[in-house]
């Protein structure tokens, strides 16, 4: 009698094997699907915006530097609406905390793509964009602001195509 319950286990076993897999990953599979909470907290007008970096934006471009000069790095973020957006992180170089200061940022509007870099040398981040005109105009459409304490002016362009068009700035 010991020896057909030990034949009828270990035939068997391969089946319970898969049973107990499956119902495993059954039970696995109905589970909530949540975001990780490794987000950087965001906050707007007071209120914590949960998982911020998830959606809402069509296409985002992005440009991390340390803008106030605290140590740490402060997220600067244009969508296709033109808005550029700064939130400062008051947290630090480990643990972020991102606060958006500015929806529009000195009411400067890149069109597509902007870039900040020194550009003129003086130890300040200047601020290089697509011009928006630039879409409709015959010129190159970059559009160039330089950073002097912490206000960015646009440049006014030297260079004019033949036509008289500006080449830069569009100013």
């Amino acid at each position: 009698m010991a020896e057909n319950i030990y034949s009828f286990t270990r035939r068997n076993m391969f089946q319970y094997i898969l049973i107990i897999l499956f119902l495993s990953v059954g039970l696995k599979a109905n589970e909530v699907f949540q975001f990780a909470e490794e987000f950087p907290q965001v906050i707007m007008n007071d209120d914590q915006i949960s998982n911020a970096f998830t959606g809402g934006l069509n296409k985002p471009k992005i440009q991390w530097l340390d803008h106030d000069e605290d140590g740490d790095i402060d997220l600067f973020l244009s969508d296709m609406d033109g808005h550029l957006r700064y939130y400062e992180n008051s947290g630090n170089s480990s643990e972020y905390n991102f606060i958006l200061k500015y929806s529009h940022f000195q009411d400067i509007i890149p069109a597509g793509w902007f870039a900040f870099r020194d550009l003129n040398m003086d130890g300040n981040l200047d601020l290089a964009t697509q011009n928006m005109s630039a879409l409709w105009g015959s010129y190159s459409g970059i559009r160039l602001y330089t950073n002097t304490n912490g206000e960015y002016q646009v440049e006014t362009d030297t260079l004019f195509t033949i036509s008289g068009d500006p080449m830069l700035s569009g100013v």
